[in-house]
């Protein structure tokens, strides 16, 4: 005799009936949970590719830092050649322009550039090659008042 034999068809057909309610519980549950599934993974790839978005930000940001960092180095490398005492101490731009001039054994120009309306360093530059060799300035020292110019502003930043 099986198991069921002692059970009438009624009670089987109930049994039958409850197997297969459960089954379609079973059924929705499973659906249910892909669908969770599913979103719980697309949620997930979502923020994936928002943390590997934030994570190039943050490299793209590490990089500007290290080239601003080296602009500052740069600066301040710079800044430690510049001699400010001679822009904002006591002397005038025409005492600079004098001290300049002794420097580098250029002092026989003091009255020329005078007359030329030169008042500080700077101001030597507006002056070409052939403005000087019109007024009879010899090559070399004009070359010589040229290039100890650019070279004193490049020392000192201007």
């Amino acid at each position: 005799m099986s198991k069921f034999g002692a059970l009438n068809t009624l009670q089987l057909t109930r049994m039958v009936y409850d197997l297969q309610e459960q089954n379609k519980k079973y059924i929705s549950e499973i659906k249910l949970l892909n669908e969770k599934l599913k979103l719980l993974e697309s949620t997930e790839e979502r923020f994936f590719k928002k943390y590997l978005e934030h994570n190039k930000e943050l490299i793209e940001l590490g990089v500007e830092q290290g080239v601003l960092r080296e602009k500052i180095y740069t600066l301040e490398n710079k800044f430690k050649e510049y001699k400010i005492d001679n822009f904002f101490g006591s002397n005038s731009d025409l005492e600079i322009l004098n001290i300049f001039l002794e420097k580098y054994a250029l002092d026989d120009f003091k009255d020329y550039l005078k007359k030329k309306g030169v008042n500080s360093v700077e101001d030597i530059l507006f002056l070409t090659e052939q403005d000087l060799e019109s007024d009879g300035v010899p090559i070399i020292q004009v070359r010589k008042l040229l290039q100890y110019t650019k070279q004193e502003l490049e020392i000192n930043n201007i």
